[in-house]
């Protein structure tokens, strides 16, 4: 009755409940499955034999027992399930509330049960307490204010009204849409009625207990700024499932602000206060310098001039190239008539949409970019680096989610109407008289070092894999170690010098 798991003294049996061993893990009874239903009180008898179930000649082994839960219930018990072991341990009372009984007080290796019993079934031997535990549900709310966030603060201040008319709604399928059948409502407004104190209140009855993700419609001309609005995801620079290196997308797991509130609703709760902020879209200017790194080390330095001409481009899709309708803009040369200011290799973008930006630079050819480089930078006003490196809300206070991937770019949170400047580039040209240089040898013992007599091999194929398949492409640098030159008095074979490489990785 008070969904905490746990029978107490006052609570009943339930009469009626299908339970059932679920032989195929598939999580529904079928026809050949053992199947029994729940007992009614039987009358003159000293107990209460309501809710009591028995399965009967089963033979000896491991067996997932389930319910199907009744209409109009939620199960609190078992709830959970089994996390896979390594290795047999040794069974320390219930484990995420699926209970292993086996020989010796052992648990096996298995795999995820959810809300189900796990049993190992001796032979001529009768396990008990296999029990479910059920709660009625109680519908519940909730309720909060949807306000016009002014400064996009994430915060209501004095004087930030409330908006009317606004779709808020429960995602029920978590698509982040709204779709046929799921619990919504319209934020109140003047014209229906309402008192200025409560224009923007909404409140949304009947739902059901559990998890509720609570979402709102962002009307034509605004940004979510409470909760944070979406966070685009690029791809991930090793798979997290697996750990190997490569380029992924996310998984549906992978954790990222989404614009939602998550609200746990136990039976019959009002949850308030959950609310929801917009700011009129306002576009912003974002502003930089692209510089000639010489040394390459990633800052500029004195006397490191800008480089003109450059596309710099809001990557508005993620894809890493310039697409049509895409802000985009060139460095600029020097201003002649301002020969205080030399203005070669600053640029600024206008009118780009607020929010979570990416910017680039198409790399001209001959450079490669130094800056920004490797993994992400995050350019978030008031971030505290000390704090959380690189990523806050826009008040300065951590955003605790995995940071999307986003190489060589500058990610960015542009608030309505501001401007970010000093999103800068940095380049070094290419040289191409760089060469590396070795031995090929004959490693006899296989200690991965050379000894001394050990010899070269000659006519072994060294090339630069420049687009890391493993494999040599016509167009890539290549040489073969050197044969033995009779000439020479000494034993050279296994030599090999690759030249005419580009700088850099």
């Amino acid at each position: 009755l008070n969904g905490n798991g746990v029978r107490e003294n006052n609570e009943g049996g339930l009469a009626g409940v299908t339970i059932y061993v679920d032989l195929n893990w598939n999580g529904v009874p079928d026809d050949n499955e053992p199947q029994t239903r729940t007992m009614r009180d039987v009358d003159g008898t000293a107990g209460n034999e309501a809710g009591n179930y028995v399965f009967e000649n089963l033979r000896p082994g491991f067996y997932v027992v389930r319910e199907v839960v009744p209409t109009g219930y939620q199960q609190t018990y078992p709830v959970g399930g089994i996390i896979p072991l390594p290795e047999p341990l040794p069974m320390v009372g219930d484990v995420a509330n699926g209970e292993i009984i086996g020989p010796d007080g052992q648990i096996f290796p298995f795999p995820y049960f959810e809300n189900a019993h796990t049993v190992w079934v001796t032979s001529g031997e009768k396990t008990t307490g296999i029990n479910f535990g059920n709660m009625p549900l109680k519908p519940g709310t909730v309720s909060g204010t949807k306000w016009e966030d002014v400064n996009g603060n994430g915060q209501r201040d004095d004087g930030e009204r409330g908006i009317g008319g606004v779709t808020i709604y429960v995602d029920v399928n978590g698509n982040g849409s709204l779709d046929q059948g799921e619990p919504h409502t319209k934020s109140l407004g003047i014209d229906a009625g309402a008192p200025e104190e409560l224009v923007g209140s909404y409140k949304l009855t009947g739902l059901r207990p559990g998890m509720n993700v609570v979402r709102e419609v962002v009307p034509n001309g605004y940004m979510q700024t409470y909760p944070l609005g979406p966070i685009p995801l690029g791809p991930l620079p090793i798979d997290p499932a697996t750990g190997v290196v490569g380029d992924f997308l996310p998984p549906d797991w992978y954790p990222y602000g989404e614009g939602a509130h998550y609200i746990w609703l136990g039976a019959g709760d009002d949850v308030g206060g959950v609310d929801f902020g917009n700011q009129q879209i306002k576009p912003g200017v974002i502003s930089g310098l692209k510089w000639n790194d010489l040394n390459g080390n990633t800052q500029r330095d004195d006397g490191e001039p800008g480089i003109a001409g450059v596309v710099v481009y809001v990557d508005v899709n993620h894809n890493g190239v310039l697409d049509d309708g895409e802000p985009s803009t060139r460095t600029r040369g020097d201003n002649t008539a301002t020969p205080q200011i030399d203005e070669t290799g600053t640029y600024v973008l206008e009118n780009v949409r607020p929010g979570w930006t990416i910017v680039r630079e198409i790399i001209p050819d001959g450079y490669r970019q130094t800056f920004p480089a490797g993994l992400i930078y995050f350019d978030v006003p008031g971030s505290d680096p000390d704090v959380n490196p690189g990523i806050a809300n826009p008040d300065g206070t951590p955003v605790g989610i995995l940071p999307p991937y986003f190489p060589d770019a500058h990610y960015l949170l542009l608030p309505s109407g501001g401007r970010l400047d000093g999103i800068d580039f940095g380049n070094q040209q290419l040289k191409n008289s760089a060469s590396v240089h070795g031995f090929v040898w004959s490693d006899l013992n296989s200690d991965g070092r050379r000894d001394p007599n050990e010899p070269g091999l000659g006519g072994i194929v060294i090339y630069a894999d420049l687009n890391l398949n493993g494999r040599m492409d016509s167009d890539e640098p290549a040489v073969k170690s050197d044969e033995d030159n009779p000439v020479t008095d000494f034993y050279d074979a296994g030599f090999y010098v690759l030249d005419g490489l580009r700088g850099g990785p």
